[in-house]
């Protein structure tokens, strides 16, 4: 995000947070919440859902996120990681899915950790 505010303005950054989450709303549909969880990072919850079901919502958010970048003038790509939390406390269900998205920006673009 540093790169597209210093290289296209602080306004292109902000186009691209919005065709994200626009992207993010779109594959989640009605079985989910999606929220900027701070800076250019999304959060999205997905009340009683399963990994797989996880799994083909990044896949289709994925396919989602292509598709808005046709007209755009910057690459966008994503790291995603997600964690799967039944009774525990949301702090440590998102602090797991943070770990994750941090390893799979280690292994390398538009990768996904769980």
């Amino acid at each position: 995000m540093k790169y597209v505010n210093d290289t296209y303005g602080h306004f292109a950054g902000d186009q691209m947070i919005v065709k994200v989450a626009q992207s993010i709303r779109i594959a989640l549909g009605d079985a989910g919440m999606a929220f900027r969880y701070g800076g250019d990072e999304m959060l999205a919850l997905i009340p009683g859902e399963t990994g797989e079901t996880a799994e083909k919502m990044i896949k289709t958010w994925k396919q989602t996120l292509a598709a808005v970048q046709v007209d755009c003038e910057i690459p966008i790509s994503a790291a995603v990681g997600y964690a799967i939390g039944e009774h525990e406390k949301l702090k440590n269900v998102i602090a797991e899915a943070d770990r994750n998205m941090y390893a799979c920006k280690h292994a390398g673009r538009n990768s996904t950790e769980k």
